[in-house]
């Protein structure tokens, strides 16, 4: 089932439409039962109100946008992040929005690199990996599966070289250099055995480059991150 909850994991703020007053009274109350409330600590149920854009955080809070908060969103060209809550509740794969009019117009595509070589395929965004996708290693192995963002994989698996399950969980965005970073999730072994399962700890070099320190020896935080050329919308 899809939740609000999931959204949070595109960026820090998501701006989501609500096309229709029952849609808006609908998203509210999912809202309450995952634990959202209003900015100022009030239950959604509390405050009588209707929005047809609001902005969730990863506190799990609920903003209105406001006028410039509409403007924002029609805007072409910056980089937040918009949700049509009545498609992604419906299922649809085609639920971010990059358009001025409101509309989606993320695409599906094969993203190759310059030799031919399959690098992605799946929903893009101005040419890179964004939304439901998977990327490849050079010999055509699954390397991400899952919901990519601007700097790769989200949500979703890792896969070793052999085909076995790396990870399998949430990504954190990481805001300095280098790829996102595991959050939360599992950790499995070439032969597929759990290695760990939980919360992932990380620290930061001098250049910001993610290293796992909670578990030990896991190793790079993505695999391949070369593939950030083709895939990445934020380059570092």
């Amino acid at each position: 089932m899809r939740t609000i909850a999931n959204l949070l994991t595109l960026g820090d703020r998501v701006f989501v439409r609500l096309a229709s007053t029952n849609l808006s009274r609908l998203f509210l109350q999912n809202a309450e039962a995952e634990g959202f409330t209003w900015s100022d600590g009030k239950k959604p149920s509390e405050v009588d109100r209707s929005e047809d854009i609001v902005a969730i955080y990863p506190g799990f809070t609920i903003n209105g946008v406001g006028w410039a908060g509409h403007m924002m969103f029609k805007q072409v060209g910056n980089q937040i992040i918009r949700v049509d809550y009545g498609k992604y509740l419906a299922g649809a794969e085609d639920y971010l929005i990059h358009s001025e009019n409101g509309e989606s117009c993320s695409s599906w595509k094969r993203l190759t690199s310059p030799d031919g070589t399959l690098i992605y395929e799946g929903f893009t965004r101005k040419g890179k990996a964004y939304g439901p996708g998977i990327a490849y290693y050079p010999d055509g192995t699954p390397i991400h599966e899952g919901i990519f963002g601007i700097k790769g994989l989200l949500v979703g698996r890792e896969y070793y070289p052999n085909g076995q399950i790396r990870f399998e969980g949430k990504m954190k965005l990481n805001k300095a250099y280098g790829p996102n970073e595991p959050e939360y999730g599992t950790w499995y072994d070439q032969e597929g055995k759990v290695l760990f399962q939980g919360k992932f700890f990380c620290e930061h070099g001098g250049v910001g480059y993610p290293m796992v320190k909670v578990p030990e020896n896991y190793g790079p935080a993505q695999f391949h991150t070369t593939l950030g050329d083709y895939l990445w919308t934020w380059r570092d």
